[in-house]
């Protein structure tokens, strides 16, 4: 089989990389890992209140829309990428998908478009323990919490009744020297502040706190919104240590203010995770002779003509961010 353009991963980049390429007459194949298209973005919920928040979790539906009719593979397996004097020779092992069938496969193409996008970063270890994830049944990730929104539209406590008092615990597995994280991943605080907008409009009266080193304004649009976010969302300037749990399941986080320590309890805590690179990155980069950032995710080759990188697999990226890289 030979194609013009094959792309790795289905992901928002992925997908609006092939919907330009298909417009312009390109033949196209898209290899993606997970049974369906759309990313992880395909799981954030739409966070509008009485307005637009501008999450941008519908352009995740719309590229998945844009991708129907796209010849692809899912559940693929065994990627062997071999670069050639005219592009790029690549076997794969495939699942599901649309056209291309299942089984072991070979293609041929012209151009090789990488879009494998990132993994949220999931506590484990000390951190998990000092934040009680996967102990205590109401200490979630943002990831979590994102998931929860878009199937249930409500977050309920686990053990003990109605949640009236939510906190966000800002850069968990980011800004984190000890787990070889120093960097910033930049979308967290703009998740995060949204998402507790969205539990803000489905119940006025649930208090939410912000625990954050210092906020991240990626763009334009959280900008323009974080007036409203500072008037809905208690905002706390340091985080808490540890987290621990109460014999009724309500978690105790203590924290510094202004010098003197402040014990609260919450219903729930939310830990807003960064992105971490995908995990099949060091191992493609080696397949493709590419570079990797001081941080885990690909470094940009020279233009090559036949090579390219879209979206958050050069590092963290919003979703707007990741359409117009692609």
């Amino acid at each position: 089989m030979n194609v013009d353009s094959l792309i790795l991963g289905g992901g928002v980049a992925g997908l609006t990389a092939a919907h330009a390429l298909r417009r312009l007459g390109h033949k196209i194949l898209l290899l993606e890992k997970a049974p369906e298209l759309g990313g992880w973005a395909r799981h954030w919920a739409c966070k509008a209140d009485d307005a637009c928040l501008h999450c941008w979790a519908c352009a995740a539906d719309r590229a998945v829309k844009h991708g129907e009719g796209l010849e692809w593979a899912g559940k693929v397996t065994d990627v062997e990428v071999t670069p050639r004097e005219n592009g790029y020779g690549v076997k794969y092992r495939a699942g599901s998908g649309t056209g291309a069938g299942a089984g072991s496969r070979e293609v041929e193409a012209a151009t090789l478009l990488v879009a494998i996008g990132f993994t949220p970063y999931r506590p484990a270890g000390p951190e998990a323990s000092r934040f009680g994830y996967g102990t205590f049944p109401n200490v979630l990730t943002g990831e979590e919490l994102e998931e929860t929104l878009r199937q249930d539209g409500r977050l309920e406590s686990r053990g003990k009744g109605p949640v009236s008092r939510v906190a966000f615990l800002q850069c968990q597995g980011s800004r984190n020297v000890r787990l070889g994280r120093g960097y910033c991943s930049r979308v967290c605080c703009g998740y995060a502040l949204r998402s507790a907008m969205a539990l803000k409009h489905l119940d006025p009266s649930l208090s939410v706190t912000f625990f954050y080193m210092d906020v991240q304004l990626l763009g334009k649009d959280t900008t323009h919104h974080f007036p409203r976010f500072q008037e809905a969302v208690r905002m706390i300037r340091g985080l808490p240590g540890e987290v621990f749990e109460e014999p009724d399941h309500r978690l105790s986080l203590s924290y510094d203010h202004e010098g003197a320590m402040v014990t609260e309890l919450f219903d729930r805590v939310v830990l807003s995770v960064g992105m971490a690179p995908a995990e099949d990155t060091g191992k493609l980069a080696g397949k493709l002779g590419l570079t990797l950032t001081e941080e885990g995710f690909l470094l940009p080759p020279d233009l090559s003509g036949r090579l390219f990188l879209v979206g958050a697999c050069t590092g963290p990226k919003n979703i707007p961010q990741s359409i117009l890289h692609a």
